[in-house]
C-alpha cells in the first residue's frame, strides 16, 4: 500500500511539473509573439521612413538638377515663363529636302520688369511657317507662350502667324529660307508684316519672288539692315525695343548673312548658312571669326548653326555647307577668340540634310573633344528656354 502511494504522490508531483512547463512554454510563446510582432512593426516603419527619404530625396534631385534642364528643353511640363531668357521654338530644322520641316525658328523675348510685361516674336528665316506653327498647336508643348487659346485649328495657326510675329529676318535668299513665308504671305494681306534683312536679300525678293509675275506683291513692310550697323527696333513699331547688329558670311556664290540678337543683359547669335564652297577656300571661316569676335560670351546664352551633311560628304559637294568635323574647327576659333566657350552657351544645330543619326553621333564626338555639353539637335515643335 506505501509503496501505491508513493507511486500516486509521485504521478502528482509529475504532473504538476508537467502544467508548470506548460504554462511557461505558453507565456514564453506570447512573449516571442509580441517581440515578433513589434519587431515586425519595426521593420514597417524602417521600410517607410526608407521609402520617404529615398523619395523626398529624388524631388530634391529634380528640383536641384531639373531646373538646369528645363532652362534648355520644354516638353510637357507646364513651364510658362522663362524669366532671365528667351524662348526659342523649331519650327523647322532641315535642309532642303524635306519640304514641310525647312529652317525656321521663332525667338521670343519677354520683358517682366514692365506690367503688364510685353514680349516680342521675331521669325529667323522662314523656310516652314504655317505647317510647322500648326504642328505646334498641336503639340503637347505649352501652348499659351505664343498666344495659343487651346483652339487646334489650322485657323489658329494663321492667327498667331498674323497677331503674334513683329517681325521676320531672312539670312539669304535661297528656297529653303523662303518658302514658308511665300505660301503663307496671302495670309498676311493687310496687316504690313516687317520683313528684315540684307539690302541684296531684300532686293532679290522683291525683284524675283514678290514682284506679281512669280508671286504677287504683297504689301510687306521692308526693312534693310546694313553689315556691321547696329540698329534698334524702337521706331519699327514693336512692341519691344531689341538692337540687332547683321555680319557677312559667305555661302558659296550668294549673300549670307549672321545676325546678333540684344536684349537687355542677353545675346543670342543666329547664323544663316555658311560653310565650305567648292574651291575649299578659308575664307568663310574668317567671316565668322568677325561675327564671334563681337560676341560677349558673358551674355550670349547660345547660337543657332548648320551642319548639313556627315564627316564623309565629298567637299565638291558641300556647296557652301558644313560637316560636324567642319564644325568641329570654327568652334575650335571660337574658343580660341574667347579663351573659353561658357556653360551657359547652348548650340543649336540647323539645316541637317540627309544622314541625321550619323551627324548627330558625329556631333556628339565633337562635343566630347572640344569638352562641351551635348550640341541640342531639335525636331519640329522643339521648344527652349536659353538662360545664363
Amino acid at each position: 500500500v506505501r509503496e501505491k502511494m508513493e507511486d500516486l504522490i509521485q504521478d502528482i508531483e509529475d504532473s504538476n511539473t508537467n502544467v508548470v512547463k506548460k504554462k511557461r512554454t505558453k507565456r514564453r510563446r506570447r512573449i516571442l509573439t509580441t517581440k515578433e510582432k513589434f519587431q515586425e512593426f519595426t521593420y514597417a516603419n524602417r521600410a517607410c521612413i526608407f521609402i520617404t527619404i529615398a523619395i523626398l530625396g529624388i524631388i530634391a534631385m529634380l528640383l536641384i538638377f531639373g531646373s538646369s534642364l528645363t532652362a534648355y528643353m520644354i516638353g510637357e511640363e507646364k513651364k510658362l515663363e522663362c524669366e532671365n531668357g528667351i524662348f526659342v521654338l523649331a519650327l523647322g530644322t532641315t535642309g532642303g529636302l524635306f519640304g514641310n520641316k525647312l529652317t525656321s525658328y521663332l525667338i521670343k523675348f519677354k520683358d517682366y520688369q514692365q506690367q503688364p510685361a510685353k514680349s516680342m516674336v521675331m521669325a529667323l528665316d522662314a523656310g516652314t511657317m504655317l505647317h510647322g506653327i500648326h504642328e505646334y498647336i498641336n503639340s503637347k508643348k505649352p501652348q499659351s507662350i505664343f498666344g495659343i487659346r487651346g483652339d487646334k485649328s489650322e485657323s489658329e495657326a494663321i492667327s498667331l502667324m498674323k497677331n503674334e510675329i513683329d517681325a521676320f529676318y531672312i539670312g539669304h535668299t535661297h528656297m529653303d529660307h523662303l518658302a514658308g513665308l511665300i505660301n503663307a504671305s496671302p495670309a498676311l494681306y493687310g496687316t504690313n508684316p516687317l520683313l528684315m534683312g540684307h539690302n541684296r536679300t531684300i532686293t532679290a525678293i522683291k525683284e524675283n519672288l514678290f514682284n506679281d509675275i512669280i508671286w504677287p506683291a504683297l504689301p510687306f513692310k521692308f526693312f534693310t539692315l546694313n553689315d556691321n550697323e547696329e540698329v534698334t527696333t524702337q521706331n519699327l513699331n514693336t512692341s519691344l525695343t531689341i538692337t540687332l547688329r547683321q555680319f557677312p558670311l559667305l555661302h558659296e556664290n550668294i549673300y549670307s548673312s549672321a545676325l546678333l540678337l540684344n536684349f537687355q543683359n542677353l545675346q543670342f547669335l543666329y547664323v544663316s548658312d555658311t560653310g565650305v564652297p567648292i574651291n575649299q577656300s578659308t575664307l568663310w571661316m574668317d567671316h565668322l571669326d568677325n561675327v564671334f569676335k563681337e560676341v560677349d560670351m558673358t551674355k550670349c546664352v547660345g547660337m543657332i548653326i548648320e551642319t548639313s551633311f556627315p564627316n564623309e560628304k565629298n567637299p565638291a559637294q558641300l556647296f557652301g555647307h558644313m560637316r560636324p568635323k567642319d564644325l568641329k574647327v570654327v568652334l575650335q576659333r571660337l574658343k580660341s577668340i574667347h579663351t573659353t566657350i561658357p556653360s551657359h552657351f547652348q548650340i543649336i544645330i540647323n539645316h541637317i540634310k540627309e544622314e541625321r543619326d550619323l551627324i548627330v553621333q558625329q556631333l556628339q564626338d565633337v562635343a566630347n573633344e572640344l569638352q562641351l555639353p551635348s550640341f541640342h539637335v531639335p525636331e519640329q515643335t522643339d521648344l527652349y528656354c536659353l538662360q545664363k
